[in-house]
């Protein structure tokens, strides 16, 4: 048993060195689908309820836009406490001012008017949320601060989903489908002076930019605790961006080739004879003598010939013209060319030329 350990060590070892490169590969995928798969389903249930909200918001508001003469959505009014209520809709008729706040939700949903706390159940789950006729009294409050005792706003709440009352449907809860006879008829209908005063009084007083936004989000931690819920949701919309980038990394690593490395490690490997090589014998090595050229490489080319280079091929055409027919006429020719005096010839001339 003792002997085998050592055998079952270099196995281990060999096949980890043999897997690294792979797992180095496939390491980044696992570890983004393991961060995907834990982040997304959170992620989507704290975003769903935004998502559905704002979509119910944006289908109010489409309402509103066209049977009402002026209107302002998502805005911050100053609550009179020295903090901020968040306003879904300003909408201003021809005899009112109304403030509207808007809750997305579907199936059975149990609550009175005085009741603090409403439940909806869909099927054997179900959930309470704040009773929506107090939350809007709230924004109704802060507009009847800022328009005074001159005008009384009116409020209203509006269900944009297909929810069911099962007790009954509370007074000033209404549906997106029965919103416009709830608003009436305003087209062609002129607003008093004081009613347009006071809705351009309100709207002036209504905030919507970031830092406002960050001191409402602030108030609203610090009243209902939820410091250690947004710092959770932070972290888990962390996580997916995180994910998804480990994902497509270690995607980009799986799609290069990957290889069985062919060498093992050194202790398994016994050692290679070295190799046995016969002695050829040398060549004589030819040394090149200073005074000898590399030949070049001959080329060809049109050139004009010379005055001198001319002269002395007539002279070679003469030489042979004689050697051809030994005659006056070819000598004379000869001598002409060639500058002979005498016209003679010799054998030395013409292995000299």
């Amino acid at each position: 048993m003792d002997g085998l350990r050592p055998l079952i060590g270099e196995i281990a070892n060999q096949l980890f060195t043999q897997l690294r490169p792979l797992v180095t590969q496939v390491g980044p995928t696992l570890l983004g689908l393991l961060l995907l798969a834990t982040a997304l389903p959170r992620l989507l249930a704290v975003l769903r309820p935004r998502l559905r909200g704002w979509s119910g918001e944006r289908r109010v508001a489409r309402v509103l836009d066209r049977h009402c003469l002026a209107t302002s959505h998502d805005r911050l009014l100053a609550d009179g406490r020295g903090g901020w209520t968040q306003i879904d809709h300003l909408a201003l008729t021809a005899e009112t001012i109304w403030v509207i706040e808007t809750k997305h939700f579907g199936c059975h949903i149990l609550g009175r008017a005085h009741e603090a706390r409403w439940t909806q159940r869909c099927g054997r789950n179900q959930h309470d949320f704040q009773n929506p006729l107090r939350q809007n009294h709230a924004h109704l409050q802060a507009v009847r601060a800022r328009l005074g005792d001159a005008h009384e706003p009116r409020g209203l709440v509006v269900f944009s989903g297909r929810a069911s009352f099962a007790r009954g449907r509370p007074a000033g809860v209404t549906t997106l489908a029965e919103l416009p006879d709830v608003l009436g008829a305003s087209a062609g209908q002129s607003v008093p002076i004081a009613l347009q005063v006071a809705w351009e009084d309100l709207l002036d007083a209504t905030r919507d930019d970031k830092s406002t936004r960050r001191a409402h989000l602030a108030q609203l931690a610090a009243r209902h605790g939820r410091t250690i819920g947004r710092l959770r949701r932070r972290v888990i919309s962390l996580l997916g961006p995180i994910g998804l980038a480990l994902t497509v990394l270690g995607w980009q690593s799986l799609t290069q080739p990957w290889r069985m490395p062919i060498t093992a490690p050194e202790r398994l490997v016994a050692p290679a004879p070295p190799p046995t090589t016969t002695p050829h014998p040398q060549r004589p090595q030819h040394t090149r003598t200073t005074t000898e050229q590399p030949s070049a490489r001959p080329s060809i080319g049109w050139s004009t010939p010379t005055p001198e280079t001319a002269e002395s091929e007539a002279c070679k055409l003469a030489i042979i013209s004689v050697l051809i027919e030994d005659t006056a006429a070819n000598r004379r020719q000869r001598a002409a060319a060639c500058g002979d005096e005498d016209g003679g010839t010799t054998r030395q001339d013409v292995h000299r030329h």
